[in-house]
């Protein structure tokens, strides 16, 4: 009888599976990531973090604005659901508030 062969790798080896985001990222997300992250890093260190904050507000009513001014002139529903979506995001982080202390 020939002795079976383990083809699997142990149990103490996993793979790093990188997460998956089932919603797509609009690029202005990335932005305000990039800032709260800097945002975090100055709290760390006790930096200011005002100017930071103000460009995020920047970044957030710019996103806004931009996605409001498409729905007003779109006509293809479907895209129209893309947008409402899109600033129901916007406006889920225009709610967020992050202090300067």
């Amino acid at each position: 009888m020939m002795s079976q062969v383990n083809k699997y790798r142990p149990v103490d080896s996993f793979v790093f599976v990188p997460f998956l985001r089932l919603e797509e990222e609009y690029p202005e997300e990335t932005q305000i990531y990039e800032i709260e992250s800097e945002i975090d890093d100055a709290h760390r260190v006790g930096r200011p973090v005002k100017d930071l904050i103000q460009k995020r507000q920047q970044i957030i009513d710019s996103w806004v604005s931009r996605v409001e001014n498409e729905l007003s002139t779109e006509c293809n529903s479907e895209r129209k659901k893309e947008l409402e979506r899109e600033l129901n995001r916007a406006r889920q982080y225009e709610n967020e508030i992050i202090t300067d202390d």
